[in-house]
Order: structure tokens, then C-alpha cells, then sequence
């Protein structure tokens, strides 16, 4: 607020406004229960999960291009990085609540 000018009848306010904001409830943390083995990997990482709802698993290089893209994830997958050379990628999980991510390490 700039201003402000009043009487005992009006106010009249000159500037910026923002608007009433309520909270009606604050969700809790959800995680995203996940396992990967091995780190590194030579050629073949295990990921199992618990989640009851649908994840996605997303592989990334060190770039950020995305090079595997998996919806509605099995509770256990093995994802196959033979095709792939040496290097540090990133793999993360998405739920329509959460997201996480983790570094792996690609050896031959």
C-alpha cells in the first residue's frame, strides 16, 4: 500500500492491492518410495517401487534431454542403459503429488 486517506465515513486507498488469501488445508509431504540398483550400473539398473499410484520414470543425460520416457511404471522394472555411453545421468520419478530425482553412474 502507497497511501492511505480517511475519514470517519470512507477510506480510500491509493497504490497497490493484493488479494485475501485463505488456507484451507496444507497437504502432507508425499514421498516417492522407490529402489535402484545398482549405482553405477554397467548395464542393466533394477528400480522397484511400492507406490499405489501411477509413476513415471524419466532418464536424463548431464544435458537434461530426455532419453527414456516411461508412463505407469511396473512395481519392478529393469531398465536397460547398454545402448548408452559412460557418464552421469539422471533418473526421476514423477506422481501427480511428487517428483524426485537421483544421479546414476554409467561404467562399462
Amino acid at each position: 500500500m502507497i497511501g492511505l486517506s480517511s475519514d470517519v465515513s470512507n477510506s480510500l486507498t491509493i497504490g497497490f492491492q493484493q488479494p485475501l488469501i485463505q488456507i484451507t488445508a496444507i497437504e502432507e509431504d508425499v514421498l516417492v518410495e522407490v529402489s535402484i540398483y545398482p549405482n553405477p550400473v554397467l548395464s542393466h539398473l533394477n528400480v522397484e517401487h511400492s507406490m499405489e499410484e501411477a509413476l513415471t520414470l524419466i532418464l536424463r543425460d548431464d544435458m537434461g534431454r530426455t532419453l527414456e520416457l516411461i508412463n505407469d511404471l511396473n512395481k519392478t522394472y529393469i531398465l536397460n542403459l547398454e545402448e548408452f555411453p559412460n557418464g552421469r545421468y539422471i533418473i526421476e520419478f514423477v506422481t501427480k503429488k511428487a517428483r524426485t530425482s537421483y544421479s546414476i553412474l554409467k561404467l562399462n
